[in-house]
């Protein structure tokens, strides 16, 4: 018989929260609104969230993360809709 673990997806401050990639390494990328109604994308891994928000954003939606750490995903503005790719350096000191 398989055994699985549940993990609860509960970032700081969320009031709603979608995780929607996951990676060989367990990171999990995906966004959350806050009681302001607001969107923020979130990296869970090792205990820790790693909060993503393009600057001037509406909100940020990362959608996938590779066994690197890479996110990809998008993000509105005032102007139009635009991709996203953050390297690992970018979320991490390392």
């Amino acid at each position: 018989m398989t055994t699985y673990t549940l993990t609860t997806i509960d970032p700081p401050g969320s009031v709603y929260t979608l995780a929607y990639a996951l990676n060989d390494s367990g990171q999990i990328a995906g966004y959350y609104e806050d009681s302001s109604q607001h969107w923020h994308g979130f990296v869970y891994g090792d205990s820790t969230y790693t909060l993503i928000d393009v600057p001037n954003s509406i909100y940020t939606a990362p959608d996938a993360i590779n066994a690197a750490g890479e996110i990809t995903g998008w993000y509105p503005d005032s102007s139009s809709s635009h991709l996203i790719s953050l390297p690992r350096r970018h979320l991490h000191d390392d």
